[in-house]
């Protein structure tokens, strides 16, 4: 008897302290949650290992959609838990501005991943440095001065010019046989010597391309500015050319809009920030929903309507800092290096292209041609083919 009591207070003493610790854990995650709840953003419930994973497999392959769906719930910026990383996802212009105007310095750092440590690459990109390197500050500087600035792009514009006027020969010698062209693969081969980001620009081109072929008023309209500004048919148009094509620049900067190179802009919070009311604790990451800005209707009238003419009051409207409502390239010390090429190469090349055919598609736009591709370039699921018909067919 005496051993049967001795088990029974030594399982009742266990009990008793499995309830004490028990109860001092619920109520600590009971404060922790409270507390999370308070200061950090609102998001869904998160699940134990996998986070908010689910919340994105279950919106498909697209991420930055079901970003885009569960801000409609959760607001502007939210909270995920993607993994064990805490994620703050922005997904509209005036907390963009909040964030990179207030706390550009402490949101400018790169998550850092391990497949950037082979060869020491982490070591060397421009894109992947802190913001506070020096080397960094050193290659971008040199970046500018070296290749992008004004000057050394004008003393380089012959070189792009010669290689725009290879792919419009290569698509003459394709038209003669009614043979389909690849907009996407030939453009990414023709610019790749020169936009070190030729993924990206050929992307928007491929998909200004298919937004015209959708809307043909806007490609008339287009061909009629090319008509009046450069006169000559068949003609390739110089970089020069593009400030007399407001039109033109009005068609790119749509296409930019609805059809961002980078769907999510990454940041790493290397200190505590407190954005819009809300905590952002140091090494969580932050993701700027760039397509999702470029489709909110408290900004863009009709967002998901290719309209060019949106921009015509407002030409003057640039990818800077000030205008966070359109912010392809980036926002702040991270934006893209080769903005100043890319503005002059893009509509160079698409009015080109305008200027030296009429189109036509392969077969009839499907749905699946307006799928997207997710990736580090946000490209189309299946490749814009067309047809180059030779002006003087129209003529004859």
């Amino acid at each position: 008897m005496m051993f049967l009591s001795i088990i029974m207070d030594y399982y009742g003493l266990l009990g008793c302290g499995v309830v004490v610790v028990l109860g001092w854990t619920l109520i600590h995650v009971i404060r922790f949650y409270n507390k999370k709840k308070i200061l950090l953003p609102p998001g869904p419930f998160s699940l134990p290992f996998i986070g908010n994973l689910h919340n994105l497999i279950l919106g498909g392959d697209q991420p930055h959609t079901s970003f885009w769906r569960l801000a409609h719930k959760y607001g502007p910026i939210m909270t995920l838990k993607l993994g064990q990383k805490t994620t703050i996802v922005i997904s509209s212009s005036l907390v963009a501005k909040e964030a990179f105007k207030k706390q550009d310095l402490a949101l400018s750092s790169k998550i850092d991943k391990d497949a950037l440590h082979a060869h020491g690459h982490n070591q060397f990109s421009v894109i992947f440095l802190p913001a506070s390197s020096s080397r960094r500050k050193y290659l971008r500087k040199l970046l500018h001065s070296s290749i992008f600035s004004p000057n050394r792009l004008d003393a380089s514009q012959h070189l792009r010019a010669r290689k725009i006027e290879e792919f419009i020969a290569y698509c003459r010698q394709c038209s003669q046989y009614g043979t389909p062209v690849d907009i996407g693969q030939v453009a990414s081969d023709t610019l790749d010597i020169f936009v070190s980001g030729s993924d990206s620009s050929s992307a928007v081109l491929e998909w200004a391309m298919l937004e015209l072929m959708k809307n043909p008023e806007t490609m008339k309209r287009a061909k009629a500015e090319l008509a009046q500004v450069v006169g000559d048919e068949n003609k390739t148009i110089e970089e020069k050319d593009v400030g007399r094509l407001p039109y033109l620049q009005c068609i790119v900067k749509e296409t930019l809009r609805i059809h961002p190179p980078s769907s999510l802009l990454t940041r790493k919070a290397e200190q505590d920030v407190e954005l819009c009311g809300y905590f952002v604790p140091k090494g969580s990451q932050v993701l700027v929903n760039v397509w999702a800005i470029g489709r909110d209707p408290d900004i863009w009238e009709d967002p998901l309507a290719f309209k060019p003419e949106r921009f015509w009051d407002s030409i003057n409207l640039d990818f800077h800092d000030n205008n966070f409502e359109l912010i392809p390239f980036g926002v702040g010390r991270r934006m893209c290096v080769g903005l100043p090429l890319a503005i002059r190469a893009i509509p160079a090349m698409l009015g080109s292209l305008l200027n030296s055919f009429d189109w036509t598609l392969e077969e009839n736009i499907a749905p699946k041609d307006l799928e997207e591709k997710f990736g580090l370039i946000l490209a189309k699921s299946r490749p814009l083919r067309l047809v180059p018909i030779p002006l003087y067919s129209r003529r004859t």
